[in-house]
């Protein structure tokens, strides 16, 4: 919030270019389209598509993604909707929803998951 306020939040290439580099770190991924925005009404979203290996990559880059907004978002990584899908290398996808979270999951719902 006091972020917020005295305008320290990360502005979206910042964040972009940091959930870029996590997301192209976890072994499995090939090609992603990760992007982030500021939304007027709440903490932000995240959106894109990640070329996986297999659906536990898309549970890692998952990870990977909360992990990285709540070291630039702190708390207000809760707020943020996470609008990503996986594509296996058959063509289908894998999304949070089929990992066992809400469609779309909010910030909140996986920093309970990954942190527990």
């Amino acid at each position: 919030m006091l972020s917020r306020l005295f305008g320290t939040r990360p502005d979206e290439q910042t964040v972009t270019g940091r959930l870029a580099a996590a997301v192209q770190a976890v072994p499995g991924v090939t090609t992603h389209d990760v992007s982030y925005n500021h939304q007027q009404y709440a903490g932000g979203a995240v959106s894109g598509t990640v070329d996986v290996r297999d659906r536990e990559t898309f549970g890692v880059v998952l990870r990977a993604v909360t992990s990285t907004l709540i070291g630039l978002l702190g708390k207000d990584t809760d707020r943020v909707t996470i609008y990503l899908a996986g594509r296996l290398a058959d063509g289908s996808t894998v999304v949070p929803g089929d990992l066992g979270f809400s469609q779309p999951p909010i910030g909140r719902e996986l920093v309970r998951h990954f942190s527990g």
